[in-house]
């Protein structure tokens, strides 16, 4: 048995996972599992990690079965998105009902409404769910991050930046959510105020390469060669030369 905790192994695993190698955070939190019996929060970690890499199948493996007398709200949730996701759409309508039921009209089980009424093309009823989300939660960032996604379909830009920027701050160690958020960045070319975004969420977690690297793109799309440069050199200490760092310091 490990003398390890499941906080400090969540930790090393978000390191990993932080510098693009989700296989490696998914071995090291699913050989934790196997070695010690309480390994709820290793389970739940490897499953938002795995959810977050559209990876739905191997995400709904780690939280099967973990219903227990009074099932964690949060495994609830993931499975939800996990069937979502993989078109098992009255499992996933099922559950937001059971989330609904126990905790009322809150922003993670509205999310789930919206993902389902988007999968049956319902953006009517998406946009109120996640109107109605982010007014009852305005810290949720998968409920801005689907508001962003919806306006960028609907064509409007300017919303499409506005909201995948606060989803943004409110979680930028999602890859997903970083993604969009540059994405939206290049569609407006609001490259300056994303730059400001990517710095500020830096702050917080310098060694998150993929931030660094979109904050180097960022760099070079706005011409500041000198700031990226060094942006590169640093990155190349903490990380080590890739593909990547080379491509940008051509």
């Amino acid at each position: 048995m490990t003398t390890e905790s499941a906080d400090s192994v969540v930790q090393r695993a978000d390191e990993y996972y932080f510098n693009s190698r989700c296989d490696d955070a998914i071995t090291l939190l699913a050989d934790f599992i196997t070695r010690t019996p309480n390994h709820e929060a290793a389970a739940i970690r490897a499953a938002e990690l795995l959810i977050d890499s559209e990876r739905y199948e191997r995400a709904l493996e780690f939280i099967h079965g973990m219903n227990g007398v009074e099932p964690n709200p949060r495994v609830v949730f993931l499975r939800g998105l996990c069937h979502q996701a993989l078109g098992n759409l009255d499992a996933a309508e099922r559950i937001a009902d059971e989330m609904i039921a126990k905790k009322g009209r809150e922003a993670l089980a509205l999310v789930l409404r919206a993902r389902i009424a988007s999968f049956r093309w319902n953006d009517n009823e998406v946009e109120t769910l996640l109107e109605e989300a982010v007014n009852c939660d305005p810290g949720c960032a998968i409920a801005w991050h689907d508001y962003a996604c919806l306006r960028r379909k609907a064509g409007d830009v300017d919303a499409f930046f506005d909201f995948a920027k606060k989803a943004f701050v409110c979680a930028p160690e999602s890859r997903e959510i970083a993604r969009d958020f540059h994405e939206s960045s290049l569609v407006v070319q609001k490259l300056a105020e994303a730059e400001s975004a990517f710095r500020e969420a830096l702050s917080g977690r310098p060694l998150d390469r993929r931030l660094r690297y979109f904050l180097i793109d960022l760099l070079l799309r706005q011409k500041k060669y000198a700031e990226a440069m060094k942006e590169v050199e640093s990155a190349m200490v903490d990380f080590g030369v890739d593909k990547g760092i080379l491509g940008a310091a051509k």
